[in-house]
């Protein structure tokens, strides 16, 4: 009975250091995906790899498939002058200051996510030229900071087409976004903290939902949202009431209007569809029109043709009668 015990209990023992193995292992696996350094291409000027990364040095197109990067480096990824960032799979990058920063201008596209988490900054352009710009036009941007979620002093920001951006602050008077130019024309952003722009806003297309814990949560010298658009404001998310302006309210959400073409013949009660369709209506009437006396002249010198061929035969007959009879 005793040996039975020992036997059980080596069982047991056994069964609980491989189930241990088992749950740990992929834990382990995991947490060496990331990167404990900065990936630093801002001076690329050759292709480069890495994992998770490829730098395309003549077409300047960096590519993240899935980098993980995790690093108490004050940058986690930097990228070179005038680049464009395609997004493959689901990236990460953290970094003790700013997650990412870029020279010049940038153009981020592609179906995938990059998720920023930083102390500081989330992105960071850096760039004395005002010509320059960032231009988000596709991915999904997830953006966890301490003060800032975008910054870009010189280069205007752009957001448009599919992009969709998620920003969070941790500072009670941080922002979401810093920039001369903000023009969100379309895709969804959604920050609890103010966007902020040194010339001016100009909200199109973009589903928007902002809500800022001090102060307005759009703020620039000039603010420009276009007409026919839902737009609601309050003092916080809980109490948004629709309105035709904005009034510095602590909390706004832009809902844009899908944009239909109105007809110009028929008037604004109905779609530049039947436009089209009215021009088909005449386009088929001229050539009804046009076709149909030449399709009737056709007709009438095709039995013209048939008569003198009949007429020609009938004298031909007559004639070879004539010779048989002689």
């Amino acid at each position: 009975m005793f040996l039975n015990l020992r036997r059980a209990v080596s069982v047991l023992l056994t069964f609980c250091i491989v189930s241990v193995l088992i749950y740990t292992a992929p834990v382990s696996a995991a947490a060496e995906e990331y990167l404990s350094s900065c990936v630093d291409l801002a001076t690329a000027n050759q292709n480069m790899s890495g994992k998770g990364y490829t730098w395309a040095n003549r077409t300047s197109t960096l590519t993240l498939d899935s980098l993980k990067v995790k690093t108490t480096d004050e940058y986690g990824l930097r990228i070179p002058k005038n680049a464009t960032l395609i997004l493959n799979g689901d990236s990460y990058v953290e970094a003790a200051s700013i997650a990412v920063t870029a020279l010049l201008s940038l153009t981020i596209q592609g179906s995938g996510s990059l998720t920023m988490v930083a102390g500081d900054t989330g992105l960071k352009m850096i760039s004395p030229d005002t010509t320059a710009a960032l231009r988000i036009t596709g991915g999904k941007l997830t953006i966890r900071a301490g003060k800032t979620g975008i910054q870009s002093d010189y280069p205007s920001v752009a957001v448009g087409n599919t992009a969709r951006l998620d920003i969070s602050i941790t500072e009670e008077d941080g922002k979401a976004i810093r920039a001369d130019i903000l023009q969100l024309n379309s895709g969804t952003l959604t920050a609890d903290a103010a966007l902020t722009a040194v010339s001016y806003i100009k909200i199109g297309g973009c589903a928007l939902t902002v809500a800022s814990r001090s102060g307005p949560a759009l703020y620039a010298p000039e603010i420009r949202i276009s007409e026919g658009n839902s737009l609601k404001t309050g003092s916080d998310s809980d109490h948004l009431t629709s309105t035709d302006q904005y009034n510095n309210e602590a909390c706004v959400s832009f809902d844009p209007k899908p944009y239909v073409k109105k007809s110009i013949i028929l008037g604004d009660k109905y779609a530049a569809e039947w436009d089209y369709v009215l021009l088909a209506g005449v386009l088929i009437l001229l050539a009804l029109v046009i076709a149909l006396p030449i399709i009737h002249q056709y007709r009438k010198n095709q039995r013209k043709k048939a008569e003198i061929e009949a007429r020609r035969a009938s004298e031909k007959a007559e004639r070879v009668k004539k010779k048989r009879i002689v």
